[in-house]
C-alpha cells in the first residue's frame, strides 16, 4: 500500500498502488517498498513483462529480502523463461533464504535444468535449502528421485522424514509400496499416516492388502492404523466397502472413525451405511462424522436422516445443532420445512439456530 501524503492526509492513510509506483519501486525504492511493488506485481496485467522484472530483482538486488520476495513470486510465472533463468542463477546465490526460494520456484519448472539444481540442493550445506529442495521434488514427480529420498530418511531428524514421506507420496510410484508399509512404524505416527495415505493413491493389490493388515495389527500406533482406514476408501470397491462397515461398526472408536473418513470417499453407495452410523454409531462422536460425511456428499437421499436426528431430543443438543448445519447445506424444500419447523422448537438453542440459518438463507435470496 502506498502511503497518502497529500494536505490533510493522515498519516495511517493508505491507498492502493498505481502501475506506475509499482514499476518504479520495484527497480528504485527502498527495501520495504520494492516487496510491497513485488507484492502487488499483478497490477501491471502483463505476466511476461512481470516475470522480465521479477526474474532481474531475483537475480540483481542487492537485498536478501528482496530478491527472497522475487523469487517466491516467480513460482507464480514459471512457464516464462525468465523464470528459470533467474531461479537457476539464485539456486547457488551466497544467502541460504534465496537459495531456497529458487529451488521452490524450480520445483515448478518441469526440465532436466531445474531437476539438476533441485537434486544438487538435497546435498545443500543448509538444512532449509535441504527441505525446500525435498519439496521440490515431490512437485516434480520425479520417479528418478526415489532412490536419492529414500537415502535422505536415514538416520534424519522428523521434518527431514516428513517431506521425503511426502515427496514419495507425491512421486507414487508402486515400487515403494513395501518402504511406506515399513514407514507404518515410524517413530512419528505423522510420518505413518502420510505413508497410509500415499498406499490408498498407489491403489495396487498389494497395496490394498497392506493396508487392511495395517488396520488390524493392534501393535501399530493407532493414528496410523486410523489413517490406513480412511485411505483404504480411496480404493472404491465393493470388498473395501464391506470391510469399512465392519471397522466402522466394530473396530476401537479411533480406527473406526478412520473408517468412517473412508467410507466417506465412497460416493453415494453407502449412504445406508453411513446412514445406520448416523442413527447407531457406537460413540456421539463417531455419529457425528458419519453425518459430515453424508453431509459432504449433498445427497437429498440424507435429509430425511438428518431431520430425524434434528427433531431427536435424546440425540443431544450438539448432534441436534449439527443437523440443522446440514439440512440448512442440503438445500432442498423438505430441508427447509425441517429448518422452519425446529424455528419454534422448545430447546432455545435448536429454535435460535435455525431461526439463524433461515435468516442467512434469506440473505442469499
Amino acid at each position: 500500500m502506498a502511503l497518502a501524503t497529500g494536505p490533510g492526509a493522515s498519516a495511517q492513510t493508505t491507498q492502493p498502488l498505481t502501475q506506475a509506483e509499482v514499476l518504479y519501486n520495484i527497480s528504485k525504492g527502498t527495501d520495504t517498498e520494492k516487496i510491497e511493488a513485488i507484492g502487488n506485481i499483478d497490477l501491471l496485467g502483463d505476466p511476461e513483462y512481470a516475470a522480465r522484472l521479477l526474474a532481474a530483482a531475483a537475480t540483481d538486488d542487492r537485498s536478501i529480502p528482496v530478491r527472497t520476495a522475487a523469487l517466491q513470486q516467480l513460482s507464480r510465472f514459471a512457464k516464462y523463461g525468465d523464470a528459470e533463468r533467474a531461479a537457476l542463477t539464485a539456486a547457488v546465490d551466497s544467502a541460504p533464504e534465496v537459495r531456497g526460494a529458487a529451488i521452490g520456484t524450480l520445483g515448478f519448472i518441469k526440465t532436466d535444468e531445474a531437476r539438476g539444481a533441485i537434486s544438487s540442493a538435497l546435498m545443500d550445506k543448509d538444512e532449509s535449502v535441504r527441505l525446500q529442495a525435498l519439496r521440490a521434488t515431490g512437485r516434480q514427480k520425479d520417479p528418478a528421485a526415489i532412490e536419492k529420498l529414500l537415502f535422505a530418511m536415514h538416520g534424519a531428524n522428523f521434518e527431514t522424514r516428513r517431506e521425503c514421506a511426502r515427496a514419495l507420496a507425491q512421486i507414487g510410484d508402486p515400487k515403494t509400496t513395501g518402504n511406506f508399509a515399513e514407514l507404518a512404524r515410524d517413530e512419528s505416527p505423522a510420518i505413518g499416516a502420510i505413508a497410509m495415505h500415499a498406499l490408498g493413491a498407489i491403489g495396487t493389490e498389494q497395496a490394498q492388502a497392506i493396508l487392511r493388515r495395517i488396520i488390524g495389527t493392534e501393535t501399530v500406533n493407532f493414528t496410523v492404523r486410523a489413517a490406513a482406514a480412511s485411505a483404504l476408501g480411496a480404493v472404491n470397491n465393493d470388498d473395501n466397502i464391506d470391510f469399512l462397515i465392519e471397522t466402522a461398526r466394530s473396530g476401537e472408536p479411533e480406527i473406526a472413525a478412520g473408517a468412517v473418513r473412508g467410507l466417506g470417499k465412497c460416493g453415494k453407495k453407502v449412504l445406508d451405511p453411513l446412514s445406520d452410523i448416523l442413527k447407531n454409531g457406537q460413540t456421539a462422536a463417531l455419529r457425528r462424522l458419519a453425518g459430515q460425511m453424508l453431509a459432504g456428499m449433498k445427497d437429498p437421499e440424507s435429509v430425511p436422516e438428518f431431520a430425524r436426528l434434528a427433531r431427536d431430543t435424546a440425540a443431544g443438543q450438539e448432534l441436534r445443532l449439527d443437523s440443522l448445519d446440514w439440512l440448512y447445506a442440503a438445500d432442498t424444500p423438505a430441508a427447509l420445512a425441517v429448518l422452519k419447523e425446529l424455528s419454534q422448537d422448545k430447546t432455545p438453542a435448536v429454535s435460535a439456530k435455525a431461526r439463524e440459518l433461515l435468516a442467512k438463507k434469506q440473505e442469499k435470496l
